[in-house]
């Protein structure tokens, strides 16, 4: 058996202990809205609300609205992010996916979390999040969890990834960090051990989802040497904030093929429609 598939056998046996760290900084993107994809054959769209004024406080952040406002419009779009995903309409499911974006603050960390979240929510999938923006980690902060050791420590030291791996709040959702932030993360990412992680979590576990948080296409190299190891890759869009050219630049660095959907971001003109449709009653 491979070392991942032992420390993650291991992990499963044990409980990590997580002490709280500070709310979620500024530069980590709001998904106040998410909202829809565009593939060939493999459409994704979705639309969303802003977060509720009240929410369910389970320790984690607000903005993980699938956990603390389940019943929200924006948590709805993230059931249906996770239908597509699950039931694609052509090709097989992806069991690795990428979440990228163009450029920064375009939400692409607080998608992922919420993806996450929405997949390991369902009945029999269990989910492995992985922080690879290991230069500005936000996971374990989304989290409320321990960002001190992660996945830098593991590509760059000899760390059991067994002692690296956090158990979260939500049932069969396992999250690695990324770390205290090296002085090397393109090379750390683009390595070959990096390359063998991704392979064998591919590989091995077939009722195991594994989400990548990964960092901007247009803005750092490793991005595209990882999306050749993934099963598909899922694009944020902001509204308003990235131009054309600039997000189809990046569709070609990834590979259009790979593409299994862009998520386009602060959209709500479903409001009013979604609140008439939970307020209506159904008679019998």
């Amino acid at each position: 058996m491979g070392k991942i598939y032992e420390a993650l056998e291991k992990f499963n046996r044990e409980k990590v202990k997580r002490p709280v760290v500070p709310e979620v900084p500024p530069e980590v993107e709001v998904a106040e809205e998410i909202p829809a994809v565009d593939a060939p054959g493999r459409d994704i769209e979705i639309e969303s609300l802003p977060v509720a004024d009240q929410y369910v406080d389970y320790g984690l952040n607000e903005r993980l609205v699938t956990v603390t406002d389940p019943q929200s419009m924006a948590a709805e779009q993230f059931k249906i992010l996770r239908s597509r995903i699950l039931y694609p309409r052509n090709g097989s499911i992806p069991r690795t996916i990428m979440v990228t974006s163009a450029m920064e603050e375009e939400g692409k960390s607080l998608i992922a979390a919420n993806l996450a979240i929405s997949i390991a929510q369902g009945i029999q999938e269990h989910v492995l999040l992985v922080d690879c923006d290991i230069r500005r980690p936000a996971q374990h902060l989304l989290f409320n969890v321990s960002g001190e050791h992660g996945l830098s420590d593991y590509l760059s030291h000899d760390t059991l990834l067994s002692s690296l791996l956090v158990k979260t709040d939500i049932e069969k959702l396992t999250l690695l960090p990324g770390g205290m932030p090296p002085a090397n993360p393109s090379e750390l990412l683009s390595s070959g051990k990096m390359g063998s992680f991704v392979e064998e979590v591919k590989n091995r576990y077939h009722d195991r989802f594994v989400i990548f948080d990964c960092t901007p296409a247009q803005i750092t190299a490793e991005v595209s040497v990882l999306a050749k190891s993934v099963d598909g890759i899922l694009m944020v869009v902001r509204r308003g904030k990235t131009d054309r050219d600039v997000i189809e630049r990046s569709v070609s660095v990834l590979g259009r093929d790979k593409i299994i959907g862009v998520a386009f971001n602060g959209f709500s003109h479903l409001s009013r429609e979604y609140e008439y449709y939970k307020s209506y009653k159904y008679r019998g």
